[in-house]
């Protein structure tokens, strides 16, 4: 899998490049993947100790999709009102002018 199957998948997906709503999808979904990364683990302790406290014994996958738009919006939501500002924040105090160029002397 790892010599041969992923980076098969590696290639052929860098061949790619999608239009329409595939776009947009890609989009989202390279928006988010980092605070994805940063939420899943503590919101996925989180649903499940409320589940266990409104003892819910549903199927694990009846509630994988609506779990996984939860994580979704609250991915977006971090980028959103944290992540984005809190850059452009850092960009604006960290961003040393440029300075104009010297007249040529002739």
């Amino acid at each position: 899998m790892v010599l041969v199957v992923f980076p098969a998948i590696v290639l052929f997906g860098s061949n790619d490049v999608p239009s329409g709503i595939m776009a947009k999808i890609a989009a989202f979904a390279g928006e988010v993947s980092y605070p994805l990364y940063a939420v899943h683990l503590p919101l996925m302790y989180l649903l499940i100790g409320a589940m266990r406290a409104a003892h819910i014994n549903a199927n694990p996958i009846l509630l994988a999709f609506p779990v996984m738009a939860v994580l979704a919006a609250c991915s977006w939501a971090v980028l959103k009102l944290y992540d984005e500002p809190v850059r452009k924040w850092f960009s604006a105090k960290t961003r040393r002018p440029v300075p104009l160029a010297e007249p040529a002397a002739s």
